[in-house]
């Protein structure tokens, strides 16, 4: 059983296209009278350019030459321009001007392999005790509410995993763990080779497997090798 996150408390939203619309860097042809999401928005794409989608954190995009239709940002000036984006968001305050310390990423620093138009930047305001709001009509950046409604709860980066095999050599709590590491580790106790391909890594990887009884092909494991393969994973 896994997670791929955890849980904790809210304090409030960060309206991030409001925030970029205050900047300059984010221009509508008319601003809506009640909340609406960005899609439903009258951009001025002519005049634009940053602009943010996602919920529990922010995929800030940046409306770059030769990469988008109208784009402003010549591509040659990207990357200073990314790092200036990354410091104006890093200084964010919240409600009572205190830093927000929020987790700024860009691409490459979390992706092995950067495919297509992944966002600009990745933003976690305050480690994800701040949700980043989407809709703008907030008439304000810090709020209290969601895109839906109040919540008091927002995703966290570190989630949690339920690990039960017969031979499993790992007991207790175990820390450290990456959702990368979950597939190879089933791999290695399963008796499989784990391709090279995979990014993690088995967490079992050196330790001696408690000794089962019977194999792959007897009993439960029979079973649950013969519904693997049924949904094509074996």
């Amino acid at each position: 059983m896994v997670s791929d996150h955890g849980a904790q408390r809210l304090v409030g939203g960060i309206a991030i296209n409001e925030w970029l619309i205050r900047e300059g860097l984010l221009v509508l042809n008319e601003y809506p009278a009640s909340l609406t999401p960005f899609d439903k928005l009258s951009v001025n794409w002519s005049k634009t350019r940053v602009w943010s989608e996602g919920g529990y954190y922010a995929r800030v995009f940046f409306n770059v030459q030769g990469r988008e239709p109208q784009g402003l940002i010549p591509a040659g000036e990207y990357e200073t321009f990314q790092d200036e984006m990354k410091s104006k968001l890093e200084g964010l305050t919240d409600d009572k001007g205190q830093p927000l310390k929020s987790l700024v990423f860009k691409p490459r620093e979390l992706y092995k392999n950067v495919r297509n138009v992944a966002p600009d930047l990745v933003v976690h305001f305050g480690g994800l005790y701040w949700r980043s709001i989407g809709t703008v009509g907030h008439q304000a950046i810090h709020v209290q509410e969601n895109d839906t409604g109040p919540d008091g709860c927002n995703h966290a980066q570190y989630g949690m995993f339920i690990l039960a095999a017969p031979n499993c050599p790992l007991t207790g709590e175990y820390d450290g763990a990456r959702l990368l590491d979950i597939a190879p580790t089933l791999l290695d106790l399963a008796g499989y080779e784990i391709p090279e391909t995979m990014q993690g890594h088995s967490l079992v990887a050196g330790l001696e497997k408690k000794s089962t009884s019977g194999g792959h092909g007897s009993g439960d494991h029979q079973i649950i090798h013969d519904r693997l393969a049924g949904l094509g994973y074996v």
